[in-house]
């Protein structure tokens, strides 16, 4: 009897510590589910936001236009360049975006026709890309937690669409510098003889980045650091033949770019020189003391300030409380600084800032975190404060509101321009040359390629000034210009005159025909 009864209470318990067993695995499994859901969720989010109203807004500008241009002759012609007359090009060398984004807007040309939705479908997929790779970098640095809050800031960041549905670099650029990044924490936390593949990749991506906007070659001298701070690290794993091969790998991504943008016989110099100062006659000073203002003045770049305080003020926690920092955290976080400095010397685009907003965004729920626990150790009063959900609420609920109502790309839900452009020039016969003074969006909606052009930037870079010639000589039938510069210079199309106008743009004819 007694045997039997202790037989009993040993079932008994071993029962309860399978249901206790089975209780844990199902929490952690719907945890598990909770967070994986939500993932999907964010990606679904950055998915549906992209492609809503992906042909109207935002509406195709200067920048865009000339990118465009560049990848349609790629696909009709294999030619890097901007057409500037019928079978005649100019080099590239104006534009701030490089080939790892061009070529693939070029291939779907290729494969789906020339139109504008085509472009920006790859773009939709390179800011999914963009997502992906942030929740995978931040995971990897703080936990899945922390991935997901990152990731819902990010896709509910209003600029993200803003910059990233039109045909620009910045996007791409962040994907493969996210990635880079991603790479270098792979090569951190599990250092070995065996992992050359990882620096071939860390190679390609850094090169990739720095090809797409070579503003990112400011990108160069944070990789130095980092890797130095890697051999004081792990210092038993340090191996200089792989640093080799990261950095061959790496200049070659760089020597495409130097080739298909500045041509063969350009040198780094050429390069350095020519983004020293791209805007000419303006003054550099002016510019910086204006930029620096608007971070005090303006809400954009006060925006990113603030965030960026919080993130400084949580290192320096850190630092104090010999709490660990990766120093592929410091890296992206002196990228981030360099990026403010650099923007001050800008010509007050606030896509400069993107790199930085994106960066302090992901970092704000762990900087968050860290800044709380140091606050309220000395603070206990405001342990009774959930001070963490508030700011993500309230930084995510501007987000959401911005991003409906009060943004960039939210002010142009409804704007049929470039439906409208791509209407009128469809119905353009084919017989017809066409001059476009300084409207790169147009050649896009153009279902041949029988125009001349010119284009100027800034005032000290012109393209196809040669051709101005064909105007004087009336060798075009039309004209597209912006209907202030023919307010302006409305002596200088004569014997040309208005036939129509479409938007901002004003469609001349010759007065004989």
């Amino acid at each position: 009897m007694y045997f039997s009864n202790l037989n009993l209470v040993l079932s008994k318990n071993q029962c309860d510590v399978k249901l206790r067993v089975m209780i844990k695995l199902l929490a952690k499994n719907n945890f598990l589910f909770t967070k994986v859901i939500s993932f999907f969720l964010l990606i679904t989010f950055v998915l549906f936001f992209s492609l809503y109203k992906l042909e109207k807004s935002p509406p195709i500008w200067y920048d865009e236009g000339i990118y465009n241009q560049v990848a349609i002759n790629i696909a009709n012609h294999f030619k890097y360049k901007i057409q500037i007359a019928p079978s005649e090009f100019a080099d590239t060398s104006l534009i701030t975006g490089g080939y790892p984004f061009l070529l693939p807007i070029a291939f779907s040309f290729k494969l789906f026709g020339i139109n504008l939705l085509n472009a920006r479908l790859v773009m939709v997929l390179f800011m999914l890309l963009l997502g992906i790779m942030s929740f995978s970098l931040i995971r990897k640095l703080f936990g899945t937690r922390q991935g997901i809050l990152a990731l819902l800031l990010l896709v509910s960041f209003p600029v993200l669409y803003g910059v990233g549905k039109g045909v620009l670099g910045e996007v791409p650029g962040m994907f493969f510098l996210v990635t880079f990044f991603y790479i270098l924490e792979k090569i951190r936390i599990s250092p070995s003889n065996k992992n050359s593949w990882l620096y071939v990749l860390a190679g390609l991506f850094s090169g990739l980045s720095v090809a797409t906007k070579p503003f990112f070659l400011i990108l160069i001298p944070i990789t130095i650091l980092l890797f130095w701070l890697y051999r004081k690290e792990n210092r038993n794993y340090f191996d200089p033949g792989k640093i080799i091969i990261f950095g061959l790998v790496f200049f070659v991504m760089m020597f495409i770019w130097l080739a298909t943008q500045f041509g063969v016989n350009s040198s780094f110099h050429d390069v350095i020189r020519y983004y020293a100062n791209p805007y000419g006659h303006l003054n550099i000073l002016d510019i910086v003391i204006k930029n620096f203002i608007s971070f005090f003045s303006e809400t954009t770049p006060l925006y990113l300030l603030i965030i960026m305080i919080i993130w400084l003020f949580s290192l320096i926690v850190r630092y104090i409380k010999k709490i660990p920092i990766t120093f592929i955290e410091f890296g992206i976080f002196m990228f981030s600084i360099i990026t403010c400095l650099t923007y001050l010397r800008m010509a007050s685009w606030y896509r400069y800032l993107f790199p930085a907003q994106v960066f302090s965004l992901l970092f704000l729920p762990s900087s968050l975190q860290f800044s709380y626990d140091y606050v309220t150790n000395k603070i206990e009063i405001l342990k009774k404060i959930k001070i963490i959900p508030i700011v993500i609420t309230v930084v995510v609920g501007i987000n959401i509101y911005s991003l409906l109502f009060n943004s960039w790309v939210a002010n142009h839900y409804n704007n049929n321009r470039n439906i409208t452009l791509k209407k009128y020039f469809e119905k353009i016969d084919k017989e017809k040359s066409l001059f476009l003074y300084n409207t790169p969006v147009i050649p896009l909606f153009l279902k041949n390629d029988n125009y001349y052009q010119f284009i100027r930037p800034t005032e000290s870079i012109l393209i196809g000034q040669n051709q101005l010639a064909k105007i004087k000589n009336h060798v075009p039938d039309m004209i597209v210009v912006y209907e202030k510069e023919y307010s302006r210079m409305t002596d200088f199309f004569y014997p040309y005159i208005k036939k129509d106008t479409i938007g901002e743009y004003v469609i001349l004819q010759q007065t004989n025909k």
